[in-house]
């Protein structure tokens, strides 16, 4: 855990013009929440808030009710209290549900470039698709333009991950990074530029 959070750090060193920043990369069954200081990996720690994991474990009606969703935001609360999160800085996510959920905030919008990478995610655009992907059943998600059907079932998981990180952390939105841990494996490893050259020619 600790090496896939010091991974998708170094990604996001490599990517976005951010110096410092907490990074949050939610996968199906982990969520690495790390600390970027300097451009480098401060701390990182795996927690158990998977969108998959949080979805099984607190989301089982279709539409999720009340009750689910605030004991599933009381579980992410209680993970992140162990942590030592740090106010006031830029907050930048990971992963494919996060990557969909920034995509849904570009189609309401109205945005005019198809590229997520870069994108700010405002906290009361995370806000509001929380609370309309909560009131939607599984089928009407899996027909929202623009999200792959894969993502209907967990998205509403993350939204609420996202949620309750952002509000802990007082920030006002995320940036979204396109690169993630398989970038950070690509960055952590020497280039040989004689080897470049050999397949150059």
């Amino acid at each position: 855990g600790k090496e896939e959070a010091r991974l998708g750090v170094l990604a996001v060193a490599n990517a976005l013009p951010l110096a410092e920043a907490v990074v949050a990369d939610q996968g199906g069954g982990s969520a690495q929440v790390s600390l970027m200081r300097g451009r480098r990996f401060g701390w990182g720690k795996a927690l158990p808030l998977g969108a998959l994991r949080l979805t099984e474990a607190f989301l089982p009606s279709d539409p999720p009710r009340k009750g689910e969703a605030r004991a599933l935001e009381e579980a992410v609360e209680k993970a992140l209290k162990g942590l030592p999160l740090e106010t006031g800085l830029p907050v930048v996510g990971l992963g494919g549900n996060v990557r969909a959920l920034a995509k849904l905030h570009q189609r309401r919008r109205g945005y005019p470039l198809d590229l997520l990478h870069g994108y700010y995610l405002p906290r009361e655009g995370v806000e509001e698709l929380a609370e309309d992907l909560l009131g939607l059943p599984l089928r009407a998600r899996m027909g929202l333009p623009g999200l792959q059907a894969d993502r209907a079932r967990t998205l509403p998981a993350t939204a609420l991950f996202l949620r309750v990180l952002l509000r802990r952390l007082r920030a006002l939105g995320l940036w979204v990074s396109g690169l993630g841990i398989r970038e950070g494996v690509l960055f952590s490893r020497p280039v040989s530029y004689t080897h470049l050259r050999a397949h150059e020619t």
